[in-house]
């Protein structure tokens, strides 16, 4: 009987970019993955090559492309802008001996559903085919999963700025996001009072978000009337579930 290589290649996760430092994976945050290979038999494995396809499960991580790592071999694919896989071709790799490889997804925002996946496989010419192995569960050759929290997906935008400006006799009433996450789109509500209550909203039909997975500007050009009054404007995002929320009021002092 003819020996042949004995491949095992384990796939760890770990978060390093936490975008908002709560110490989980969250929407927005950097994952690692390391991936370790070993020949665990008695005779070298011949034209190792290692492949990895980050959405092959889902589309809710986007692969940092330029981020691949090898100990050995050749990156052909995953370091070029626009790779969106990894390919490395390792080569031989003797028995005993490893080669560890990293690269970089960001988890998507918003994401769905709840956990992330990714699994590899490696090939050799004599040797079958082998699937990466997530080391934190006692099944063999299964994907690494990393779970994402649903109290850390976020439902409402991140506003940068919100401001209203006299242009003349009219006001410039603006507005940035930094992310919008099932965000549909938006209305303005102005008042000549601080009273939310006696605002009325002056933008005739939605303003459709456009941010989408990323943030955005807006600007909505309003002639309130007198100059010598001071107004008083609020922002409503409206979710895709037709949920609401609110930012404001801001104020336009008196030209």
């Amino acid at each position: 009987v003819t020996p042949t290589p004995t491949l095992s290649a384990e796939k760890s996760d770990y978060l390093t970019g936490d975008a908002n430092n709560n110490g989980k994976p969250s929407p927005g945050d950097t994952l690692t993955y390391l991936v370790r290979i070993t020949n665990k038999g008695q005779v070298a494995a011949s034209n190792v090559v290692f492949n990895d396809d980050p959405s092959s499960f889902f589309t809710n991580i986007t692969f940092r492309a330029g981020s691949v790592v090898t100990s050995q071999g050749t990156i052909l694919k995953g370091n070029t802008a626009g790779d969106t896989t990894i390919q490395i071709a390792i080569g031989t790799l003797p028995p005993g001996a490893s080669v560890n490889i990293n690269f970089d997804v960001v988890v998507k925002n918003p994401v769905s559903p709840n956990l992330v996946k990714n699994q590899g496989t490696i090939q050799a010419s004599n040797a079958p085919v082998t699937l990466t192995d997530d080391p934190d569960t006692p099944a063999p050759n299964d994907p690494t999963v990393t779970f994402i929290p649903p109290g850390d997906v976020p439902t409402a935008i991140q506003l940068l700025s919100f401001t209203a400006r006299w242009q003349g006799q009219q006001v410039a009433v603006r507005w940035a996001t930094a992310a919008e996450i099932n965000t549909w789109g938006f209305h303005l509500f102005r008042s000549a009072t601080q009273q939310r209550a006696s605002a009325t909203r002056i933008t005739p039909a939605i303003i459709l978000a456009s941010g989408r997975n990323g943030g955005a500007t807006y600007s909505w050009i309003d002639t309130p009337g007198s100059q010598a009054t001071i107004y008083y404007y609020w922002l409503q995002e409206i979710e895709q579930d037709g949920t609401t929320h609110e930012y404001g009021p801001i104020v336009t002092p008196a030209s």
